[in-house]
C-alpha cells in the first residue's frame, strides 16, 4: 500500500490529534506554556512536548522562541485560523450529538452590532427560546472589523450587522463556492436628526449649506455607517464637518 503524502489531508489525519490542536489554541489564549499548564492542569514540559511533536509533524515551526516568550511564524497565523475552524467544528459535533439525545439545545454564539442589539436580536431570542427553551445563547457585541474574522474563525455562529464591503465583494455569485452565507434582513438608512427645540427644526425644509457647520454627532470611523456618511458629504461637495462627536 502507497503511503499517504504527509503534507496531504489524509496524511496529516494519520497524525494530528485534537488534543494538540486544543493545546496550541490554549497557549494562544492564555499567553505562555506557564499560564496554559495552569489552565489545562498539566506540566509545562508535557505543554512544550505536545507543541514540539505538532510542530515535527506539520514540518513548520508554529512559534518563534525569543526572550520575551513565545510568538507566533508566519504560518503559524495560517495554522491558527484553520485550528480554530476545526475545533468549532468539534463543538458543533458535540452539540449535535447532545441534540439529538436530548431534544432541541446546544450553544449558540451570535454576534451583533450595538445598533442591532437592541431591537432585532431580542425580537429574534424571543421566537428562539419558544423554539428551543434548552437553547444557550452568548451575544458578543462588537464592530465589524472584530466580529467577521470572528466568525470566519467559528468562534461566532452567526453575525448581525453590514456587510463590510472586503467580505461582501469576496463572496462568489454561485452558491456554495463561500464560506459565509449572506442573507439580507432589510435596507438601512441615514437620517439628519435635530433637537425639537432647536432653531431649524420649525422649517420646513432646512439645506445642508445651514447644518454643515453645526455640531454633528456621527458613526465612528471603524464602522461601515461612518462610509455612508462620507459618501453622503462627497456627493454633495462638503467635506466631513468639524465640529463632531464620533
Amino acid at each position: 500500500m502507497q503511503e499517504a503524502d504527509p503534507r496531504s489531508g489524509a496524511g496529516l489525519a494519520r497524525r494530528l490529534r485534537l488534543q494538540q490542536l486544543a493545546i496550541f489554541v490554549r497557549v494562544l489564549e492564555a499567553g505562555s506554556v506557564l499560564a496554559a499548564s495552569r489552565d489545562l492542569a498539566m506540566t509545562q514540559p508535557a505543554i512544550s512536548k505536545s507543541i514540539q511533536d505538532l510542530e515535527d509533524q506539520i514540518g513548520m515551526a508554529l512559534f518563534e522562541r525569543t526572550k520575551r516568550g513565545m510568538r507566533l511564524t508566519g504560518f503559524g497565523e495560517v495554522f491558527e485560523t484553520h485550528a480554530r475552524m476545526m475545533l468549532s467544528q468539534l463543538r458543533y459535533l458535540s452539540e449535535d450529538l447532545v441534540s439529538w439525545k436530548t431534544g432541541v439545545s446546544g450553544h449558540l454564539v451570535v454576534g451583533t452590532l450595538i445598533a442591532a442589539s437592541g431591537t432585532i436580536v431580542p425580537r429574534a431570542l424571543g421566537h428562539l427560546r419558544r423554539m428551543a427553551p434548552d437553547l444557550k445563547v452568548t451575544i458578543k457585541v462588537g464592530s465589524n472589523s472584530t466580529l467577521f474574522p470572528m466568525l470566519l474563525k467559528g468562534e461566532v455562529d452567526i453575525v448581525l450587522g453590514i456587510l463590510p464591503e472586503n467580505v461582501a465583494t469576496s463572496i462568489p455569485e454561485q452558491p456554495g463556492s463561500s464560506p459565509l452565507k449572506h442573507v439580507a434582513l432589510y435596507e438601512d438608512g441615514l437620517n439628519v436628526v435635530l433637537a425639537a427645540g432647536h432653531p431649524l427644526a420649525a422649517r420646513p425644509s432646512v439645506s445642508l449649506a445651514q447644518l454643515h457647520g453645526l455640531a454633528w454627532i456621527i458613526p465612528t470611523q471603524d464602522s461601515a455607517n461612518y462610509r455612508a456618511a462620507q459618501d453622503f458629504f462627497t456627493r454633495q461637495k462638503y467635506p466631513i464637518p468639524e465640529r463632531v462627536i464620533e
